[in-house]
């Protein structure tokens, strides 16, 4: 069985565990701590992506049809693209509401949970929480109903087959 690279793995694991936090937590969490939380996010996924690409070898997959090498690839693509989505729209919610500002001088933030750069962070956050439980199911299907332990190669271990 070949493994994805260790860093992937450990990116792909931080990547899930803060994504899970920041959609669980967010309007429950300090803003505060949810805007530093998706700043890390950013910088998680512009490094993911970045080790992604320097990756010399690609792992073969184990679809065995061409339309779901095709589906798999769009819905990580997809999964990308409402992460940073999610980021650039949490940008904008805090550049409109002036959090900055309003951090350093120590003031409480209303109003911004009004604007259109709001409503589209929140539909993207859930079309994000409903891409993210597709990918599980996916995953979870490949692992027990076809049996390919597909989980084994997104986890540590040795790199190469066994």
């Amino acid at each position: 069985m070949t493994r994805y690279h260790p860093s992937l793995v450990a990116l792909h694991w931080l990547m899930a565990l803060l994504i899970a936090v920041l959609l669980s937590s967010g309007g429950l969490a300090p803003t505060r701590m949810h805007v530093v939380g998706g700043a890390i996010a950013a910088g998680l996924l512009a490094l993911r992506i970045v080790v992604r690409l320097a990756m010399t070898r690609h792992l073969p997959t184990s679809v065995d049809r061409k339309w779901r090498k095709r589906a798999a690839k769009c819905v990580h693509v997809g999964l990308y693209v409402l992460v940073g989505g999610a980021v650039v729209s949490g940008i904008g919610v805090a550049i409109e509401a002036d959090l900055l500002a309003a951090y350093i001088d120590n003031r409480a933030v209303h109003g911004f949970s009004e604007g259109a750069l709001y409503a589209l962070h929140v539909a993207l956050t859930d079309l994000l929480l409903i891409a993210i439980l597709g990918h599980l199911a996916a995953a979870f299907w490949h692992q027990f109903i076809r049996k390919d332990r597909i989980l084994s190669k997104i986890w540590f271990g040795k790199p190469e087959s066994e």
